[in-house]
């Protein structure tokens, strides 16, 4: 591993703590040579949403006509943690969203 061959963590997520937590830690350790990615569900994709629009845990999915609904009933948020989005804002790689 190394900033030129980095190694590169899909991590799920759902309100952004525990990935948050996971993807500090690993930059803590191997800095630049980790690239951090989260998985959001299509219909609630709350980090993406708090981090693309800088508002964090101040805009829900539903805020945007999504209904937050998906398979893992329960799991899924509308609304992202502040600190998460706090912390991730400038350190993860990026946030895209799976159909479930």
């Amino acid at each position: 591993m190394s900033e030129s061959r980095p190694l590169v963590v899909h991590i799920p997520c759902g309100v952004g703590g525990a990935p948050a937590g996971v993807s500090w830690g690993l930059h803590h350790l191997l800095g630049n040579a980790v690239h951090v990615l989260f998985a959001e569900p299509t219909n609630a994709p709350c980090v993406l949403l708090g981090l693309a629009t800088g508002l964090h845990e101040g805009v829900a999915v539903t805020d945007v006509g999504l209904d937050g609904k998906t398979a893992a009933d329960g799991l899924a948020v509308a609304r992202p943690s502040a600190l998460a989005c706090d912390a991730m804002d400038k350190l993860v790689a990026g946030v895209y969203t799976v159909k479930v």
